[in-house]
């Protein structure tokens, strides 16, 4: 399933699936925002990459914003999107939010707001968490999201970082704890890290998504 709230300026893309309990919220931050939004729910094959296509295909705004279903946006966020984009010369194309919070405050939510922050700066390297935006017509033009079981965010940031760097919106994304608390945050760190080594290595995504879901069961 996935979600669509479109206005005539940014369109919220949030790809769901056995989120029930945690969309609501999403939502609603992206309704936070007084532009006149309507929502549409699509159905489509269980596939991030399927389910974010399709939204991007249904929106009507002139930027998309591709939102995870365990995600809040800050309040305002079209305008602090418009500000830092006006900002940066030539006008950025695409970006995301600087950095991510965890819905649980304590060190844990510190450190990764300081590591992810970091990475965004210094490397221009934003990940799917921290809600990727893109004009439209630039989506439309490198193909959208490739059919990948994983990894299908780092793959589209890599395209678009070659036509520039990213407009980095200073305000924390917030996004649910949970996977952070079921391995760690040190080892969940570890995780993502060698996944992304292994698809640098040329390890199919296919098999990096098996190890994934693999380690996930073991530790519910």
């Amino acid at each position: 399933m996935c979600c669509v709230g479109s206005s005539d300026v940014v369109s919220v893309v949030i790809p769901c699936l056995n989120e029930a309990d945690r969309i609501e919220q999403a939502v609603k931050s992206a309704l936070s925002q007084p532009t006149h939004a309507q929502v549409e729910v699509l159905s489509c094959k269980p596939s991030r990459s399927n389910q974010m296509n399709l939204g991007a295909d249904h929106a009507r705004g002139k930027l998309l914003l591709f939102l995870h279903a365990d995600c809040s946006l800050p309040d305002r966020y079209v305008e602090a999107i418009q500000a830092t984009r006006s900002r940066s010369s030539p006008k950025c194309r695409w970006g995301a939010f600087e950095t991510i919070k965890l819905d649980v405050p304590g060190w844990q939510s510190s450190f990764l707001q300081a590591t992810v922050r970091l990475r965004s700066g210094l490397l221009h390297f934003p990940y799917g968490d921290q809600a990727i935006f893109v004009e439209k017509d630039l989506f439309r033009s490198i193909g959208g999201f490739k059919q990948m079981p994983l990894l299908e965010d780092v793959d589209l940031v890599c395209r678009l970082r070659k036509l520039g760097p990213p407009a980095l919106v200073r305000q924390p994304i917030t996004t649910s704890a949970r996977r952070w608390q079921r391995l760690g945050l040190f080892q969940t760190t570890l995780m993502n890290q060698g996944i992304l080594l292994g698809w640098k290595l040329g390890i199919s995504p296919q098999v990096l998504a098996n190890w994934y879901h693999c380690t996930r069961r073991e530790k519910d």
